[in-house]
């Protein structure tokens, strides 16, 4: 059986925030699976930069949460 999660939004930044399309699609590849931003952003077709800005944005307003962090390749 598949695990669902629901959450309830109460302020209006939040609710606006998804009632904007543009905006779903930056959100759509985390509903499926978790992933990391560089997958995300492929899927999407965006640059990771781009995507790192909307995750940021949705991780402000409440609407999703970090899973786990990876550390990069290379970096300290």
């Amino acid at each position: 059986m598949v695990k669902q999660n629901f959450f309830e939004i109460n302020d209006k930044e939040s609710a606006s925030y998804l009632t904007k399309l543009k905006h779903l699609t930056y959100i759509q590849p985390f509903l499926i699976e978790a992933c990391t931003i560089s997958q995300a952003a492929q899927i999407t077709n965006v640059q990771e930069h781009q995507m790192q800005y909307f995750v940021n944005k949705m991780l402000k307003l409440g609407l999703m949460e970090i899973e786990r962090e990876e550390k990069r390749q290379g970096k300290p």
